[in-house]
């Protein structure tokens, strides 16, 4: 009971600082999309993702843990709704951290291409509200709450028809009694009940197996890694600059100087600054994410086994939840899936702010004593009556 309490108490603190971090991220990023509108754009539909799963996973998780009234009574009628949403938020999010690296990819690896596209934000967007409504909705008609009453003297005699509608311990009228004229105590008590929905094996095999294994773990994590692994190289060959050229008996060399103006220097800097965030958001996602998957997995190999063995559906629940492992997996899973949403804005911030104190000191440095900025040089190389170049604009 303590470590329960202990959870609950530091999800809703991370769940504090994120519902304040997303209800600034959504105004700040929409008053800067003229910017950047794509990115920005993106950032803001992240942020609103983000901030439909904090708040529900506290609802869902932090808050029965600390409150026993709540978790006895105004947890059981809300969650069968809040899951939903909290699922929506979180499929969201996932598909706008794909949306957004493959975004950056396009604009870091493929400038030219993306700049004549000229896609706009909503082709993004929209297709992400989309799917993670429709993709979660089957979830509304998955669990209801049910009530059952508890007589605290077993002795009584059987009631046939009692009207009560409160959690609370009441007073309900006894129509079918061997005690005529007389009252009972009657006590009810929440519980879950799943739907024939959930309850039909095609339907959660199909479901919450496959279309979870595959839309929620195998694609997002393909998209990440490979895309992530493709800006960081590509970031990485701008940083280190076009490769010094050494002189040799076929030809001489010569370099020439070339004014590149601030705003090229600034948008450059920008793009690659966006770029780190992008990294970033994404890395800490797939950490968070991991013990999701780890269990999603497990869950699909305990129901491969249980078809094998011919186990029933409630059978393959109680081997999948006899391991204590298990609950503790599930625990640690929810309380990072919140910190994730809590994080993205913070990380934006953080980076924005270290850029401007990078800046302003490069921007010392780079000043010479006459207060003139330096110019880059590019390095042309001449062979015979040829003229060619053999640096390329990169980003800084």
């Amino acid at each position: 009971m303590l470590v329960e309490t202990i959870e609950g108490i530091v999800l809703l603190c991370i769940a504090s600082i994120g519902i304040i971090g997303n209800i600034i991220a959504i105004p700040y990023f929409a008053s800067r999309i003229h910017r950047q509108k794509t990115f920005y754009q993106l950032l803001t539909c992240l942020s609103i993702c983000d901030l439909i799963v904090v708040t529900n996973g506290t609802l869902l998780y932090g808050l029965p843990k600390v409150s026993n009234i709540y978790g006895s009574g105004t947890y059981f009628i809300i969650a069968p709704f809040v899951f939903p949403l909290f699922e929506m938020g979180s499929t969201g999010g996932i598909y706008a951290t794909m949306a957004i690296c493959i975004e950056r990819y396009f604009v870091v690896c493929r400038p030219l291409w993306y700049r004549a596209q000229a896609t706009p934000s909503r082709t993004y967007t929209i297709p992400i509200l989309l799917f993670s409504i429709i993709y979660n909705i089957p979830r509304f008609f998955e669990i209801k709450t049910i009530y059952i009453p508890q007589d605290p003297n077993p002795n009584n005699a059987k009631i046939a028809n009692i009207s009560c509608i409160s959690n609370h311990t009441q007073d309900c009228n006894n129509s079918e009694s061997e005690l005529d004229g007389q009252e009972v105590h009657q006590t009810f008590q929440y519980s879950f009940e799943a739907t024939k929905l959930r309850q039909n094996v095609n339907y959660y095999g199909v479901y919450h197996v496959g279309c979870a294994i595959i839309f929620q773990f195998i694609l997002p994590l393909l998209v990440l890694i490979i895309l992530n692994i493709l800006i960081v190289r590509e970031l990485i060959k701008h940083n280190n600059g076009p490769a010094a050229m050494i002189s040799n008996g076929d030809g001489l060399q010569r370099t020439m100087s070339i004014h590149q103006g601030p705003s090229q220097l600034r948008r450059r800097r920008n793009q690659v600054d966006r770029a780190k965030v992008t990294l970033a958001i994404c890395g800490i996602f797939l950490v968070c994410h991991m013990f999701k998957w780890v269990l999603n997995f497990y869950e699909f190999y305990r129901r491969i086994i249980g078809i094998l063995h011919n186990l029933t559906e409630a059978e393959t629940e109680s081997a999948i939840y006899e391991s204590g492992w298990f609950i503790v997996v599930i625990n640690i899973s929810n309380t990072l899936v919140v910190l994730n949403s809590s994080l993205n804005f913070y990380i934006y911030v953080l980076k924005d702010l270290w850029t401007k104190i990078t800046q302003r000191n490069t921007s010392d440095s780079n000043c010479n004593t006459n207060g003139q900025p330096n110019r880059t040089s590019a390095t042309w190389a001449i062979s015979g009556t040829s003229m060619q170049p053999t640096a390329q604009n990169h980003y800084n």
